[in-house]
């Protein structure tokens, strides 16, 4: 959530059970970008898959990034 902030991404992230976790982000390229790099740099291991889903500002997110547990 720091990096996020950081990077002004707006989004969620869920893991949706023990190996995947899903992200939608939304911000400018280069910030999405580098958000989804600390994303695999955190949770890379050969066991996860990250699922990634940039998308348009159709949703409001609020400005803020969520966990969604």
């Amino acid at each position: 959530v720091k990096q996020a902030r950081k990077l002004a991404v707006e989004g969620s992230v869920q893991q949706l059970d023990a190996t995947i976790i899903r992200v939608v982000a939304c911000g400018n390229r280069e910030s999405v970008e580098s958000f989804v790099d600390t994303i695999h740099r955190t949770f890379d291991t050969p066991a996860t898959t990250i699922l990634v889903e940039p998308f348009l500002k159709d949703r409001d997110y609020r400005g803020v990034f969520r966990i969604i547990e």
